[in-house]
């Protein structure tokens, strides 16, 4: 689309093996110059079009210039009145507690809450009706938004819309307050404790005047806020009521410390809980004492167990005379046997018998000559008398230590009983404490809130508020709406514009052919020659 210029020789000479990165500029500078040939021709063609339809152009830049200059001529001026007024701390709500101790509040700091709660109490309804009220607002010479072209187009706009959904006309009143708070425009001064407040009004002198009656009614109305008149009456009858409390609760607190003496029921009770303590830690170890003397008797027992009641000291051999008798029977009765034998034969039954009563007295003499008679000597055992005298003691003890563990015992739930009494009493005696100590705090309540309340009402009479007038307003009689100059270099700018989107939309919707760019646009043939005018 493009004609790439020749070059001479020497060019491609110069760039030896790049001949890649030479063809690659060629190529850049043939699109760089046919976007610049387009460029040239969309400028060239629309400064040809705007030229074609330089009348309607000029007549569409005109209208809108005189049509923007007429409805800025047309609109009510504006005037813009401003006041600020600065937050104080003049008149401090305390925070009230019944004790001793008082809250200091940093007086230089006004917090958001503070800020946004005056705002909304200046632009309140009640305060607005007041100020519409005291300069008679509702009467149409005094409205401060007059019927003018535009006006009466919203007007009849808003009846209109009004009847479609079936709604009821404001009255004058609420037309006009809504329109004050339209006006106005309350904010607060960053970092710092001032609000400014601006009004719109096509009047001067009526903006300042309806910003100067604004400040007085709020001052008045948050003054009314903060007076109560009766709020010290309740308070001090409050006060009244719960001193009459008080004074019973105390009595009932004396009465009861004269039944129970006049030793405190804490220090009875402490006392008591050392004794219990005492008692309780003698009666365990009394308990424990009376365990071990159990399990030395039932060792003592064991070893009774094993040692004999009398031990053998000696024994003594005696040589018994019985048996020199038996002796000399037997030698009588051998004698015998042998006169026996001579008489008669060996078999018979003499013969026998002798025999047998010699074999058993040998038999006896023998076995009294293997065994012969002995005499022990015996005595008490040291060791088991000391184990039964050991034992008996023990025992007496341990009967000792049973009766001393219940002693203590007794003693110890003696000593709990009275405990649980005095906690039954401290219970009491708390609760008439706990009594007085409400009844006071809510006397000492009361009291200071029923003082701050006449101090509330004293403050309010003398007018003095945490709100004060910093800068009064003042006619201003620069009007901020409509600004002529701004309009129209704002309305020269439009009618540029759609001076220019009128000359294309036309020359869209009816194109002519001028030159050799329109033909291939509109016709799609590329132009082989042209004829230049004759001049």
């Amino acid at each position: 689309s493009g004609i790439v210029p020749l070059r001479p020789a020497g060019f491609h000479a110069a760039l030896g093996s790049s001949g890649i990165r030479g063809k690659v500029i060629m190529e850049n500078v043939n699109l760089n110059q046919s976007a610049g040939n387009s460029l040239d021709s969309m400028a060239r063609e629309m400064a040809a079009i705007l030229w074609a339809r330089k009348w309607l152009a000029l007549a569409i830049f005109l209208a809108v210039v005189v049509s923007g200059s007429v409805v800025t001529l047309l609109l009510t001026p504006i005037y813009e009145s401003s006041m600020k007024i600065l937050i104080s701390r003049e008149r401090a709500d305390q925070r009230v507690s019944p004790g001793e101790s008082k809250t200091d509040q940093n007086q230089g700091e006004i917090t958001d809450e503070e800020f946004n709660s005056e705002i909304e109490i200046m632009q309140s309804r009640q305060v607005l009706e007041a100020v519409v009220n005291e300069l008679g607002l509702t009467r149409p010479s005094a409205d401060p938004k007059p019927e003018g072209t535009l006006s009466a187009l919203r007007s009849r706009f808003a009846e209109f819309y009004r009847s479609l959904h079936h709604q009821s006309e404001p009255s004058a009143l609420d037309r006009v307050v809504r329109g004050v708070g339209e006006s106005l425009e309350v904010v607060s001064v960053k970092k710092s404790r001032v609000i400014k407040v601006t009004y719109r009004d096509p009047d001067p002198d009526r903006a300042a005047k309806i910003l100067n009656t604004l400040y007085l009614k709020y001052s008045d109305h948050h003054l009314k806020l903060r007076q109560n008149s009766q709020a010290a009456n309740v308070f001090r009858q409050q006060a009244d009521l719960f001193k009459d409390k008080l004074d019973g609760a105390t009595q009932a607190l004396k009465h009861f410390d004269g039944q129970n003496g006049g030793a405190g029921v804490s220090a009875q009770k402490e006392l008591l809980m050392q004794q219990f303590y005492q008692t309780q830690s003698q009666a365990n170890a009394t308990r424990t004492e009376l365990r071990e003397t159990e399990q030395r008797i039932s060792a003592l027992q064991a070893q009774l167990a094993t040692q004999p009641e009398r031990i053998e000291t000696g024994t003594t051999t005696k040589y018994a005379q019985a048996l020199d008798k038996m002796k000399d029977e037997l030698m009588q009765m051998e004698l015998q046997r042998t006169q026996l034998v001579q008489k008669y034969k060996a078999d018979h039954r003499l013969v026998k018998d002798l025999e047998q009563r010699i074999a058993q007295t040998k038999e006896v003499i023998t076995r009294e000559e293997q065994s012969p008679p002995q005499e022990k000597s015996v005595a008490l055992n040291d060791v088991h008398r000391r184990l039964m005298n050991d034992i008996l003691s023990a025992q007496s003890n341990q009967i000792a230590l049973r009766e001393r563990e219940k002693s203590l015992t007794t003693l110890a739930a003696q000593y709990q009983a009275r405990m649980i009494e005095l906690d039954q009493k401290s219970y009491e005696k708390n609760d008439l404490e706990r009594d007085k100590t409400v009844n006071e705090e809510a006397y000492l309540l009361y009291h200071k809130k029923s003082q701050e309340a006449e101090i509330a009402n004293a403050l309010t009479l003398e007018k003095v508020a945490n709100v004060s007038l910093a800068d009064a307003a003042s006619p201003n009689y620069k009007p901020i709406s409509p600004k002529p100059a701004l309009n129209l270099a704002v309305f020269m700018v439009v009618g540029l514009i759609a001076a220019l989107a009128g000359a294309i939309a036309v020359e869209k919707m009816n194109p002519a052919v001028r030159n050799e760019a329109s033909v291939r646009r509109h016709i799609g043939v590329d132009v082989l020659a042209s004829i230049s005018d004759a001049q």
